[in-house]
């Protein structure tokens, strides 16, 4: 599997490698990006482009996912792509019909094929693993699909991988696999020497063993964002206030331009170069949950947020609930309505009040990272961007420990 320049249109790129993958010369591609540039919506885009010649298989990790939690993950790259065809999930099942010389290995295989046709029918139920070894249910199917049928592997958000699992799973299916018509690629923030204390070690051992093209893309520039305006009619919107705002990332700006229609507060915000808040009885205290949110993540934790700032969850949900126009609640935790504001309050709170920020990472690290260790990823996230790479790296160790299930 070769290297390649990254001088040319990645789209074109990626569809270059799709041709090589359909000749038998299987491909592994890294795709690098900030957050907020575009690059799952061109993943997608080229996902629907290859749709009629491939299964593909795309798994999207989330933010704070440990454990076991990565199976129905793993499971639902695949399920999610059949499960509305009654001929694609014969044309798996037909591909699962094999003698693998081993009974426990023909046993688990028919069972992964008796859960296809069972969640067919049952309309929504969720593709059941084998109980003795589910991993190995999830690698035997990729394997048959790959010896027989062309196979795209999406794996979005691989920073967040920090259990072995997916590394697991991805190593062993693609074993032996380089003469297959399969191309695998690989999302992920930029990962470099400033990046990488914040990295988990499985992804980072993902990385380095599944070698292959080296993908980045990279923010609009001053005079990128001023035709991307300038073709959608909105000359009249400062260029230089919407770098301010987003950096240049192509998927933030796309949002920017919803937002100042969708929020009336928004072009005075915009304007000013700040989110503003809506009135409210408890100013300080919605301040403090908007911040402290916006540091442990796009998505948040009602129970962390309350535990942390030590007051009732009750208090903490109608602080969200008075900056709907921000924030959205979902269930037991809330979540910002656009990435750019998350990003813009998490930098704008590292930079304003950093003493704040290295108290939330040392509270995860001693307390809440002990029983919620998904939350070790953050911690270790912030301590990198306040230059702590020791403690990065530590807060990554813990979670690693701590991943003792897998």
């Amino acid at each position: 599997m070769s290297n390649v320049s990254i001088s040319k249109d990645v789209s074109t790129q990626l569809t270059e490698f799709w041709q090589l993958a359909r000749q038998f010369q299987a491909q592994v591609c890294h795709l690098h990006a900030p957050v907020g540039t575009g690059s799952k919506h061109l993943l997608n885009h080229f996902q629907r482009s290859v749709a009629d010649e491939c299964i593909t298989w795309h798994i999207r990790f989330r933010e704070n996912l440990y454990g076991w939690e990565v199976l129905p993950v793993l499971a639902n790259g695949l399920w999610k792509t059949i499960r509305h065809s009654e001929r694609m999930v014969e044309m798996v099942r037909g591909c699962l019909e094999l003698d693998l010389g081993d009974e426990r290995m023909n046993r688990i295989i028919q069972g992964m094929s008796d859960s296809l046709l069972e969640c067919f029918q049952s309309e929504g139920a969720q593709l059941r693993l084998p109980s003795e070894n589910p991993v190995l249910g999830l690698v035997l199917l990729a394997r048959a699909l790959m010896k027989e049928v062309p196979m795209l592997i999406i794996v979005e958000n691989v920073q967040f991988s920090g259990g072995f699992l997916p590394v697991v799973f991805l190593l062993a299916a693609l074993r032996d696999a380089q003469q297959t018509r399969t191309m695998v690629i690989l999302q992920s923030t930029q990962i470099n020497d400033q990046t990488v204390s914040s990295i988990p070690i499985p992804t980072q051992t993902l990385l380095q063993v599944l070698t292959g093209k080296d993908m980045g893309v990279e923010s609009w520039s001053e005079s990128d964002v001023g035709e991307f305006l300038h073709v959608r009619g909105l000359s009249d919107v400062s260029i230089s206030d919407m770098l301010a705002w987003t950096d240049g990332r192509q998927e933030c700006v796309a949002e920017m331009i919803s937002w100042l229609v969708e929020d009336p507060t928004a072009p005075k915000a915009f304007q000013s170069r700040q989110l503003i808040f809506a009135p409210t009885d408890s100013p300080e205290l919605t301040e403090q949950v908007m911040r402290l949110g916006a540091t442990i993540g796009w998505r948040f934790p009602i129970s962390t947020v309350a535990f942390l700032l030590n007051v009732e969850e009750e208090r903490i949900v109608e602080c969200i609930r008075s900056q709907e126009h921000l924030l959205e609640l979902e269930g037991d935790s809330a979540s910002f309505r656009y990435v750019l504001h998350h990003l813009r309050l998490q930098q704008d709170t590292i930079d304003q009040l950093p003493t704040i920020v290295a108290t939330v990472a040392e509270n995860i690290y001693a307390t809440v990272g002990r029983t919620r260790p998904e939350y070790l990823y953050s911690a270790s996230k912030l301590f990198q961007r306040l230059g702590r790479e020791a403690e990065a790296e530590e807060a990554l160790k813990l979670l690693w420990d701590l991943d003792d299930d897998v």
